[in-house]
């Protein structure tokens, strides 16, 4: 988890510095330090900063009010006033403008040297990006490497994880490729939400996702549906659309989460926007355990053979026909609907499905096996679960 503006300013106690407004922002995330003389220079900012600022650069009194504007519009995560011959008085102003926007605002007397707290400052964020890389690559080689323990364990427990509780992953999926910069934007905007939200939750980027990895047995369905919706609320990157969701199963340790990772990847490899979770999969988490892909092949050909070869060699969509018409439990109405076509061209091609197939499809059993087969045969199209 990122530092945050509390953490820091606990680590200067002999600073001096006085919360004087923005105290509800005091769990805002800090990234770095920046000295700021001047509105101009302001627009430098990249969000979630503490700016510090003597006032040299100031030539009326005014001139504060708006340089305290402009960086709270930046997206500062706090901002230091050095009292003295340039700043003498904070305005009432000011004082509101940090609060309305939960933005904390210190002052520090001018005898103590700011160059000593921004010092400490950088020591600390810098600790804490070493201690998140260390984080990052720890769970990332649970995921890759789980039976080499030492690879994760020590580091994981070493920063305050537990071992033995259940953990669950969330991943956050590219609709459309994105790029590494965006991805990065977006997996510091959520770490922001979760450090002020206060969830036990470890954050990083794995291959071309996004994975939260909650831990113990609060997080039910139910609350990390909330945590989800939060968070695409919030984050103006989700917001656009351009992300979909998929939550695995608990794991019984961190030795499992694997096991959690894969199974929030199955759910974002089948695409199905209206499922979250892996247990809303149905049959396709049974289908998607089976580690023989020959087996399954043979038996996808067998059930569906013909159909494949038909719509190869005729351009033709038998096979969407016969995965819709069983969805809809044999409605040829509402098949029809689906595919946009009259119920008579439905009625012909299912008669048609049924004569290349020599079986009946009012029959359950053949229905059964039949939806077996085009399940197995997405997954061995997707490249899904143990088929891969």
């Amino acid at each position: 988890m990122a530092v945050n503006v509390k953490q820091l300013w606990e680590q200067v106690p002999d600073a001096k510095m006085t919360l004087v407004a923005g105290e509800d922002g005091l769990s805002r995330t800090v990234r770095w330090v920046h000295m700021v003389e001047s509105a101009q220079i302001s627009s430098f900012l990249e969000g979630e900063e503490i700016v510090f600022t003597t006032g040299v650069g100031l030539r009326v009194a005014s001139d504060l009010t708006v340089l305290v504007r402009n960086v709270v519009m930046r997206g500062v995560s706090a901002i230091v006033l050095n009292l003295g011959p340039y700043i003498q008085t904070i305005e009432d102003e000011i004082v509101q403008i940090c609060n309305e926007r939960q933005v904390p605002l210190f002052s520090v007397p001018w005898e103590i040297h700011m160059a000593e707290i921004i010092r400490q400052f950088c020591l600390q964020i810098t600790l804490d990006d070493k201690r998140r890389l260390e984080l990052s690559s720890a769970m990332q080689n649970a995921i890759l490497f789980p039976a080499q323990k030492e690879l994760y364990v020590p580091h994981l427990e070493n920063y305050g994880l537990h071992v033995g509780v259940p953990y669950t992953v969330v991943l956050f999926g590219e609709k459309q490729p994105c790029g590494e910069v965006e991805r990065r934007v977006l997996l510091h905007q959520m770490e922001s939400v979760v450090a002020q939200k206060g969830w036990s939750c470890l954050l990083t980027c794995i291959e071309t996702y996004i994975l939260l990895l909650f831990e113990g047995k609060d997080y039910t369905p139910t609350v990390l549906r909330g945590c989800c919706d939060y968070l695409q609320q919030t984050c103006t990157q989700l917001q656009k659309g351009a992300y979909c969701i998929g939550i695995g199963e608990p794991s019984r340790n961190i030795y499992c989460i694997a096991k959690s990772f894969q199974q929030a990847k199955c759910v974002l490899d089948l695409g199905q926007t209206d499922k979250l979770f892996y247990s809303e999969l149905g049959l396709y988490r049974l289908l998607a355990c089976i580690e023989d892909r020959e087996t399954v092949r043979g038996y996808v050909n067998d059930q569906l053979g013909p159909l494949l070869q038909y719509d190869q060699m005729h351009a033709g969509n038998l096979l969407e026909v016969l995965c819709v018409y069983l969805r809809h439990n044999g409605s040829v109405k509402e098949t029809a609907e689906e595919l946009y076509v009259h119920r008579n061209t439905i009625n012909y091609k299912i008669r048609r499905i049924a004569e290349l197939l020599g079986r009946s499809l009012t029959d359950y059993e053949t229905c059964s096996e039949l939806l077996a087969a085009l399940k197995l045969h997405r997954l061995l199209e997707l490249d899904v679960g143990h088929l891969r």
